[in-house]
């Protein structure tokens, strides 16, 4: 059993067409090589664009994307992304922007960083923790990161830290 294409309007057998159950006879009207084209075609477009950030933002939408990257098929995949040079170049670019979006913060870190290398202060890590007594593995910048509190530093583990922040 034969068709034609819509789109290209060559005649093809039947199996070069997808199924739709919406349409009288059950068969796309497209055929797969035109599905393909006018798919790219529109994935192009700003209504995609559109549609794609509404339903990532969903909650149906990040569900499904968690699910993604916790599957094999995710993780092979951004792993690939990461290890690319637009991935590389990718990252480079939000480290770069989130430095300067917190640039007060970046440069306190650093400065505690450089104090640890000169021997001017001890790591984190060799002390225990103010707020639970665990290991610390970092430093809480409590009066926060303006120039003249870069030194205001306590060490705390990082679960005790992240329930600082919360």
């Amino acid at each position: 059993m034969k068709k034609r294409c819509c789109c290209c309007h060559e005649i093809k057998a039947i199996s070069c067409f997808c199924k739709d159950s919406n349409r009288k006879d059950g068969i796309y009207p497209y055929c797969r090589e035109c599905r393909k084209v006018k798919g790219r075609e529109y994935r192009k477009t700003k209504s995609y664009a559109h549609t794609r950030r509404k339903y990532e933002r969903s909650e149906k939408g990040r569900a499904a994307l968690s699910r993604y990257s916790k599957s094999q098929k995710g993780k092979k995949t951004s792993a690939k992304y990461k290890a690319s040079q637009k991935g590389q170049d990718s990252r480079r670019r939000s480290r770069i922007a989130y430095r300067l979006a917190h640039l007060a913060k970046y440069k306190a870190h650093q400065k505690v960083a450089s104090a640890i290398q000169r021997g001017a202060i001890f790591r984190a890590s060799e002390y225990k923790c103010s707020d639970c007594e665990a290991q610390a593995s970092e430093y809480h910048h409590y009066l926060g990161y303006a120039e003249e509190h870069w030194f205001d530093i306590y060490p705390i583990c990082r679960s005790c830290h992240k329930n600082t922040h919360l």
